[in-house]
């Protein structure tokens, strides 16, 4: 693997793999339909297994001990559900401010990371590659004249933009992890670099 990534090949398989997974189990979880006490425990364990699997994914992406990437899922997670029930261009800054801040706060020992450029840099790339160039991918449809050519290109553009939206992730992860071990240079403001290092 790339050195910036800090990541096994082991890892970086079980990235690629358990991402589709966890979509996978949340189609499966939509599909519960609850009507007896059995339907209920089925929608319970699959709700379980998604935010489990997740925590780990996450954990392991920045080499963090499960239980902060639990509590940085739980945290995301009801902060993306915020900004999709009020959709406004606030709430999407505010996601994109406080999702970077808690990423390292939660996730690496270190808190220094967040006075760097290059934290915010990767941060700012990250979200492009996951956000921006996999939507444009998958709302291009090139003018093609059969049903199974529409069909190759559109499984292609989804392939696509997954390997670039992971890569943008693992890439972010293991930027935030070199910086956290002492690379990089601090940003700014030696009065709030002192507030963090005390």
């Amino acid at each position: 693997m790339p050195g910036f990534l800090k990541m096994s090949w082991l890892d970086a398989v079980m990235q690629l793999i358990g991402y589709p997974v966890v979509i996978w189990l949340c189609w499966v979880w939509l599909g519960i339909a609850e009507r007896d006490a059995l339907d209920l425990a089925s929608s319970v364990v699959v709700g379980l297994a998604i935010v489990g699997l997740l925590s780990w994914l996450v954990a392991r992406a920045f080499g963090a001990g499960f239980g902060r990437g639990l509590v940085f899922v739980v945290l995301a997670s009801l902060l993306v559900a915020g900004v999709l029930y009020r959709p406004k261009w606030f709430s999407f800054a505010l996601a994109f401010v406080l999702l970077g801040v808690l990423a390292p706060a939660l996730l690496l020992p270190t808190r220094r990371v967040q006075w760097q450029w290059r934290y915010w840099a990767a941060w700012f790339g990250a979200l492009l590659a996951m956000v921006v160039v996999p939507v444009l991918l998958v709302n291009w449809v090139p003018q093609l004249q059969s049903a199974g050519a529409q069909t190759a290109s559109m499984a292609a553009r989804f392939v696509v933009a997954y390997g670039v939206a992971l890569g943008g992730w693992l890439g972010y992860a293991g930027v935030a992890r070199r910086l956290a071990a002492g690379g990089g240079e601090v940003l700014v403001v030696p009065v709030a670099a002192a507030a963090v290092e005390g």
